[in-house]
């Protein structure tokens, strides 16, 4: 019970890793960047992978940011003001020839449309 605590700041450590270039993590990556130990990093790796807030690669076992962070970030988004991106994010595929999508409801007057050039 009292390593309760300490595991939540090592799982926040973990987290914050994802905060550089590399979209995607080795689970040693992630130990030596967090300062933990591996046995430890991987524990807390696969419990994030279960709450949704990391996924993990199946053909690489590599560690990437999970869908599930989306939703405790969404009223931090809104106050950013995702909303001022929308007409970038329609510009975007046209340029590179790509559909973006954005899941969730970030900003309402973006969520869910489809930004693949045209407006839905």
């Amino acid at each position: 019970m009292a390593d309760e605590p300490r595991s939540g700041a090592h799982a926040v450590e973990v987290l914050n890793c994802f905060q550089g270039d590399d979209p995607e993590l080795s689970l040693s990556d992630l130990a030596q960047l967090a300062g933990l130990p591996v046995s430890t990093t991987h524990r807390l790796a696969q419990a994030l992978v279960r709450a949704g807030l990391l996924e993990q690669d199946p053909a690489t076992d590599r560690y990437r940011v999970g869908h599930g962070l989306a939703t405790p970030a969404r009223p931090a988004l809104a106050r950013l003001g995702l909303d001022t991106v929308t007409p970038h994010l329609y510009a975007l595929p046209a340029g590179i020839r790509i559909t973006v999508g954005v899941d969730g409801e970030p900003a309402r007057s973006i969520a869910g449309d489809r930004f693949d050039g045209t407006r839905n």
